[in-house]
């Protein structure tokens, strides 16, 4: 019963934390090109020169600029490929039941099952076993290595923690955060004109 709570209060966090950087990865889509206007703009009414800086910085630019890009992460999250091995007699048994052929013929289940079981084999796939277990309980699949599965999920919840926070160190994520307030914007353009540029204002 403690292992199986456990999973759950993982699940639910795993959940709120998906919801959070869908959130973060929205704003941060309409904000680069806010950021792009607003820098621009900021430039142009103050007389600077940003061909000039660019080419005067350009070396510096180029070394730094993956770190402070405006809308991916300032750190570089480590690219590995999933364990296909891993959790596999789970998945079995969720596309077991998921699979659209395993329903009678004009069931109204079907679209649900076949786009969940579409989900399901990306979610293997990919190793997102957050999403995995969210099928799994959803659809009340059983299982018993609740410590292995919820190794996975503080896996998965820290991998999604560490993207919104990089995602939330970026200069377009500051903007944001001003919200249209003129002297925040302001001194959002000049940090980043003195981070990536060294050009005080």
């Amino acid at each position: 019963m403690r292992n199986k709570l456990k999973f759950k209060k993982l699940l639910n966090e795993y959940r709120s934390l998906k919801f959070e950087l869908k959130f973060v990865e929205d704003v941060l889509n309409e904000y680069h090109l806010e950021f792009e206007k607003t820098y621009r703009r900021y430039c142009a009414e103050n007389d600077i020169d940003l061909q000039k800086l660019h080419e005067q910085n350009k070396e510096r630019v180029d070394q730094i600029f993956p770190q402070y890009n405006l809308i991916e992460t300032n750190e570089a999250i480590e690219d590995t490929k999933p364990e296909q091995t891993k959790h596999k007699k789970i998945y079995r048994e969720l596309a077991k039941k998921l699979h659209p052929d395993s329903l009678p013929e004009g069931d109204e289940r079907y679209d649900e099952y076949k786009k969940a079981f579409q989900l399901a084999a990306q979610a293997h796939n990919d190793g997102a076993w957050g999403d995995l277990f969210d099928l799994v309980e959803h659809y009340d699949i059983n299982f018993r290595d609740y410590v292995t599965i919820c190794n996975s999920l503080v896996e998965d919840i820290d991998r999604i923690t560490l993207e919104i926070n990089n995602h939330k160190k970026t200069f377009s994520w500051a903007l944001y955060e001003c919200e249209r307030t003129e002297d925040c914007e302001e001194m959002v353009i000049k940090n980043f004109l003195m981070t990536v540029f060294r050009y005080r204002v």
